[in-house]
């Protein structure tokens, strides 16, 4: 047997006893938000970004949108959840949207996160991003 044989058969050994699924998350950074405080709105070139987002990810299959519970974040994600008909799933900590989307199979998500929690999201989630 061959290596690609031998690769090919292992590889349809572990979809066969584990389980094919593949899913997709789509993890951002808010929009441009109109000050530094905690409870701020998104800058009105934040909400042009929100809406482009929507734009790009209308069509991608997206099932679930998580956001955190500050403003800035809702308001990214809520145009696409509006246009998909969706609820946006609030997280409050990292480890929480980390752990939903972990069990998620055969789906697509939006996580919409913060400059510092973006990162730890893709790691938990058993990526190796680059800064």
């Amino acid at each position: 047997m061959t290596f690609f044989n031998r690769l090919l058969a292992t590889l349809l050994m572990a979809c066969l006893l584990g389980g094919c699924s593949t899913t997709t998350v789509y993890i951002v950074r808010h929009g441009e938000k109109v000050s530094d405080t905690d409870s701020t709105d998104l800058s009105p070139a934040g909400k042009q970004r929100a809406l482009a987002l929507a734009d790009t990810l209308a069509r991608r299959g997206i099932d679930s949108v998580f956001s955190t519970l500050y403003r800035r974040t809702r308001q990214t994600a809520q145009p696409l959840a509006d246009r998909l008909g969706l609820p946006v799933v609030p997280y409050q900590k990292t480890a929480a949207v980390v752990s939903r989307v972990g069990e998620m199979r055969n789906k697509t998500a939006l996580v919409v996160g913060h400059s510092n929690t973006i990162l730890d999201i893709a790691k938990g989630l058993g990526t190796n991003p680059t800064k």
